[in-house]
């Protein structure tokens, strides 16, 4: 049985951003949180033909990716795609939306060297969006500032 790396990430404390709701101020607040070399994972369960150039463009190397699963759903995936995060994915994001005012991804899971990061099931739809509380706080209230939502820390028994 292969381990998925966000086995136990609801038994630790985090932190739950709510009503993300703009794709474009979440991926400009990317910078706040992930690292170069870090792993985006993102999954669809509508097909998006605008955004497989760009996903094409900004895969993983097989030796960074991982396994991710999601919750079960009664939609199957019609893609899902281990992107690398860089400066250049970070500047292609904005010019992706530039000319695309739609979400690229139903879920996005991002991830470094087994450490989940951020967790965001049913982006942009009202879904939550948890941080990994390896972050510190500053770190975490720049990223949602960034944002504009509403955020609050909560204990492992609350989430």
């Amino acid at each position: 049985m292969v381990r998925r790396m966000h086995h136990g990430f609801y038994e630790r404390a985090c932190c739950q951003v709510d009503h993300i709701l703009s794709p474009v101020l979440f991926y400009q607040a990317l910078p706040c949180v992930l690292e170069e070399a870090s792993v985006i994972f993102l999954c669809s369960y509508m097909p998006r033909d605008e955004s497989v150039a760009f996903l094409d463009k900004h895969l993983a190397p097989e030796h960074l990716i991982e396994p991710v699963a999601l919750y079960a759903s009664s939609e199957p995936a019609s893609w899902s795609a281990h992107c690398l995060y860089t400066q250049a994915m970070q500047k292609d994001l904005e010019a992706y939306f530039a000319d695309w005012n739609t979400p690229i991804a139903d879920n996005i899971v991002c991830y470094r060297q087994g450490k989940l990061l951020l967790w965001f099931h049913d982006a942009f739809t009202g879904g939550e969006l948890l941080l990994s509380s390896d972050y510190d706080q500053n770190k975490i209230a720049t990223f949602c500032t960034a944002m504009r939502p509403t955020f609050q820390f909560v204990a492992a028994s609350e989430v």
